[in-house]
């Protein structure tokens, strides 16, 4: 097996991968699916980028051992990518389906949900492999991972910050920390927390 057949492999999974992605885009009800579904259908873009950058960078003539492994890691890759296209088909139906098969796809998509996880996670998986084979040049293989790190990671949550406004007369006490918060907002000493030695008096409230 050369480095042109691994070129080819790559490709017939670029190409499942694509066809995927056009069901997805084509459907008229991809609003109605499952929260598992959208989110494998917002990775394919990424699977499919990568796996594109992966075939521009094969070796012109790589060890044999190297494409054996290759030849072993694309060949489930693009089974899981069948399943995946097969998954989408019946649960995503045309435009022209009846009510009855628009039922069934459906119920299709409660059964199917986790198992598009799964072949999702299983193909991110076989390209994080890919990227430690060496059939690939060596800047290939680090282009791969930087992409899968980059475009995978999760987004950052926005800083928050807590802001009050007084609009009316009088004081505002904020307390945004941690601990006890003593306020006077009268005449006199405060006491706060803590030992006091001798005796302690306090006047009677006035009328």
């Amino acid at each position: 097996m050369s480095g042109a057949e691994v070129i080819g492999l790559i490709s017939a999974v670029v190409g499942i991968i694509d066809a995927t992605l056009k069901i997805y885009n084509a459907a008229r009800d991809a609003q109605g699916l499952p929260d598992e579904f959208r989110v494998v259908a917002e990775r394919l873009p990424l699977v499919k980028n990568t796996l594109q950058v992966a075939r521009d960078g094969v070796e012109d003539n790589p060890d044999q051992d190297s494409v054996t492994s290759m030849k072993g890691l694309l060949k489930g890759c693009e089974g899981r990518a069948l399943s995946l296209e097969k998954i989408f088909k019946v649960v995503m139906p045309p435009e022209s389906a009846t009510k009855m098969q628009r039922l069934c796809a459906a119920l299709g998509t409660l059964r199917k949900k986790k198992d598009v996880e799964t072949l999702m996670k299983d193909i991110l998986a076989d390209i994080e492999l890919m990227a430690s084979n060496h059939t690939l040049t060596a800047p290939t293989r680090t282009k791969v991972v930087e992409i899968i790190h980059e475009r995978s990671a999760p987004a950052q949550p926005a800083t928050t910050s807590n802001t009050a406004t007084n609009n009316g007369p009088g004081m505002q006490n904020l307390h945004l920390g941690r601990g006890d918060q003593n306020i006077n907002t009268g005449s006199g000493p405060q006491f706060n927390r803590g030992t006091f030695s001798g005796n302690v008096h306090f006047s009677s409230p006035s009328q």
